[in-house]
């Protein structure tokens, strides 16, 4: 495993992962956002806000792939709104 000092200099284990170096183009109004949301989230590098977008990408997949829907709510719990299915993917469950 390898180890990884955090700011405090406590060290922090985690598992060797093999990686893979991809090279993508954004225009200019994309890269704009992924750095606002780098931004807003406290996320240091673009790649790792990409990354976290892949996360939850793959969970709204998962989540399709069981017949399940994502919705949105307000703090109040009254106004509901269904996230549009952005996937091709439609679950036949």
């Amino acid at each position: 495993m390898a180890v990884r000092r955090t700011g405090r200099g406590e060290k922090k284990r985690q598992a060797k992962t093999k990686l893979k170096r991809l090279q993508f183009d954004f225009p200019l109004p994309a890269v704009q956002v992924l750095q606002e949301l780098a931004e807003e989230t406290g996320e240091p590098t673009l790649a790792g806000v990409v990354r976290d977008a892949l996360k939850v990408y793959t969970w709204i997949i998962e989540e399709q792939k069981q017949g399940r829907r994502i919705m949105s709510e307000d703090k109040k719990g009254q106004s509901k709104r269904e996230l549009v299915p952005l996937l091709k993917y439609r679950s036949t469950v």
